[in-house]
């Protein structure tokens, strides 16, 4: 019988290239600054999560204004011609 090459992938091999995954723990304190107590699942309550983001964008680019002009992609579009 002839010998054929077969792939055997193992699921130990994946997981070794793979980053570990790890999940945020909570403190039971909000996590946006406010010092609100939070569940024993939560890390932020209820709508803080975008005030945190807020202010992260606000501390490094000053407004939203500027973080969107940051990272958006201007397409230069063309101008139809007049006849």
């Amino acid at each position: 019988m002839p010998k054929t090459k077969t792939s055997k992938t193992t699921k130990s091999t994946k997981r070794s290239t793979s980053k570990p995954q790890t999940k945020p723990v909570s403190t039971g304190v909000c996590a946006c600054g406010c010092g609100t107590a939070t569940g024993p699942r939560a890390s932020y309550c209820p709508g803080h999560d975008h005030r945190h983001v807020s202010q992260i964008i606000r501390d490094h680019y000053g407004d939203l204004a500027s973080f969107v002009a940051a990272h958006t992609k201007i397409r230069r579009t063309r101008t139809p011609k007049v006849a």
